[in-house]
């Protein structure tokens, strides 16, 4: 509960936290353990998931990332990179009832996998484990919108729940992931 406390410091204001402190909320960590993915906003040049998507650019055909087929999955069923996400999530938090009421994202940080023009004390830096901001595609709010649906009735019964998203990033670092630290009831 520490940790929720800390949070509160950066309330908005003292009405804010008055509402919010003595309720139960319970915390999670997530890790999803593979390349951040947007929604809408990612294309590329790969396999069609069905017939009629994709889209041309420049005379090359081009689909989203969200209609991939994904794979190297133990679970034959799942083909989509939504459904891939939704598999981890559930394997994450086995037992856990989607919330019903408030959430609040305390932190969301992005990590993607270094690029190769990154310079020797870049690359180095990212080695020891720190991270270098991203400032280019995917936008921020197009990573979240693709989190959301794909945590809709995993983590929370729908994405209308979250209340408050304290601190968002993307970055390049050492493995890339998505790493959520939310509180929820």
């Amino acid at each position: 509960m520490e940790d929720f406390e800390q949070l509160m410091m950066f309330a908005p204001d003292e009405v804010f936290k008055a509402s919010w402190k003595n309720q139960n909320y319970k915390k999670l960590d997530i890790k999803i353990e593979r390349i951040p993915v947007a929604k809408q906003s990612t294309r590329l040049k790969t396999m069609p998931r069905g017939k009629g998507l994709g889209k041309r650019i420049d005379g090359e055909l081009y689909y989203k990332v969200s209609d991939m087929i994904a794979t190297a999955h133990p679970d034959a069923k799942i083909t989509t990179e939504t459904e891939t996400v939704q598999w981890l999530l559930k394997a994450q938090t086995a037992g856990h009832k989607p919330f019903e009421n408030e959430v609040i994202i305390a932190a969301i940080t992005f990590i993607f996998e270094p690029i190769q023009s990154f310079n020797k004390a870049e690359k180095e830096s990212i080695n020891q484990g720190n991270f270098i901001p991203k400032t280019t595609k995917p936008d921020i709010d197009n990573l979240t919108k693709f989190l959301w649906d794909a945590c809709n009735k995993i983590l929370w019964t729908d994405d209308a729940r979250i209340s408050w998203i304290n601190n968002t990033r993307k970055v390049y670092g050492k493995q890339p992931m998505t790493i959520i630290e939310l509180y929820g009831r």
